[in-house]
């Protein structure tokens, strides 16, 4: 009864949260793009051919004009699919309402078009990316933008539906749009939160081919760590990434490690590597606990296997000589669970609050556009 009661509550308080993020979202939503970026600091939605979410159906892309050379391009998060299982269970209001079972955003709803916040924000002053150009790319494919296939699966109803892995494809058509809408790069940051943290790493070299004139070459993950002994199946077999990927995948299943080796070889240390990742995410904890013992929930040996593995791959990247500054922090920590919170980047109050060596991730982030690096690390 106690836990029947528990989750009426909780719907309660979910539905009205959802209302009023539904409301703010209908005031904050991307202007419709009608040729031109005509205002600055603005948001514009781009219908564009060829891009689609993992059910198939088109998906928008956005873009916003700042001031001068300078460009942003984001790669958005929304989880991830690796097997029939997961593609089976996306993740819907209802699930977002209830907190059942679910991996992935099927599509991007409405209430997603306004999180266009703290580094995102074009109006923030206090936001050191207020006034560049951005692109962003939204997600929907369930593989950290690396996919390039489809996947045939059965939903919970019992219907035979196609999983459309989707991500590099997307990310080439976007990219060639950007490149209209931006011709001249002087810095250019490649960013991304959750799934496009990975993904951002993995498109590092396609991004970049795009602006070779760029003088400055930054990459930056938010909430990144994920550690499965499968995960160089699952990129090659099940999403069917490019060869360039796969083929430097190791077999120890420190996927982001991989990523930022790949990516620094492709190009040619280049480019800095940024991460900031919270000690113990809630969201990613659950998620390498379904991958590793195929549980979703937390227990006390999650929690430990995250902070290990957190651990492993800051000393693995801190030993790899890339070029590579790490923001880690306890920052909003959950007393009664144990765990943290998921990224960063886009919550104005964990953006701009001080962390553990007093300084902001606003502060890190705008010192490393100005070529001002800084490792911040509570581990």
């Amino acid at each position: 009864m106690k836990d029947f009661l528990r989750r009426v509550a909780a719907l309660i308080v979910g539905s009205v949260f959802l209302f009023i993020f539904s409301v703010i979202a209908l005031f904050t939503r991307p202007k419709k793009f009608r040729g031109s970026l005509s205002k600055p600091r603005v948001w514009y939605r781009l219908p564009v051919p060829g891009v689609v979410g993992s059910d198939g159906k088109p998906l928008p892309l956005y873009a916003k004009r700042g001031e001068g050379e300078d460009l942003v391009v984001f790669f958005a998060g929304g989880g991830a699919a690796w097997n029939a299982e997961t593609a089976a269970r996306p993740m819907s209001v209802w699930s977002m309402l209830t907190g059942a079972e679910a991996y992935y955003f099927p599509k991007i709803y409405h209430i997603l078009e306004g999180m266009f916040t703290g580094a995102l924000s074009p109006k923030d002053s206090k936001n050191p990316f207020v006034g560049w150009n951005m692109f962003y790319l939204p997600y929907a494919t369930g593989d950290f933008h690396m996919g390039d296939t489809e996947m045939p699966y059965t939903s919970l109803k019992g219907q035979e539906k196609i999983m459309f892995f989707k991500g590099a494809s997307n990310s080439r058509i976007g990219l060639e749009r950007a490149k209209q809408l931006f011709p001249n790069v002087k810095r250019l940051f490649i960013m991304g939160d959750s799934a496009g943290a990975f993904g951002c790493a993995a498109m590092t070299p396609l991004v970049a081919s795009f602006w070779p004139e760029a003088e400055s070459v930054y990459v930056y993950s938010d909430g990144s760590q994920i550690s499965a002994a499968y995960w160089r199946e699952v990129v090659r077999d099940i999403w069917k990434a490019p060869a360039e990927i796969c083929e430097e995948l190791g077999r120890e299943g420190e996927l982001y490690v991989d990523l930022l080796r790949y990516a620094d070889k492709a190009m040619n240390g280049r480019a800095v590597f940024l991460r900031s990742n919270t000690a113990i995410d809630d969201v990613l904890t659950r998620f390498q606990n379904k991958m590793r013992h195929d549980k979703y929930g937390l227990d006390d040996m999650a929690i430990r296997e995250f902070r290990e593995g957190l651990s492993r791959s800051e000393r693995l990247l801190e030993q790899s000589g890339i070029s590579y500054y790490p923001f880690i922090t306890a920052h909003n920590k959950n007393k009664k669970i144990g765990t943290t919170q998921h990224t960063m980047i886009r919550n104005s109050n964990s953006f701009y609050s001080e962390a553990d060596a007093g300084i902001s991730l606003a502060e890190w982030l705008g010192n490393a556009a100005d070529g001002k690096f800084q490792s911040v690390t509570c581990i």
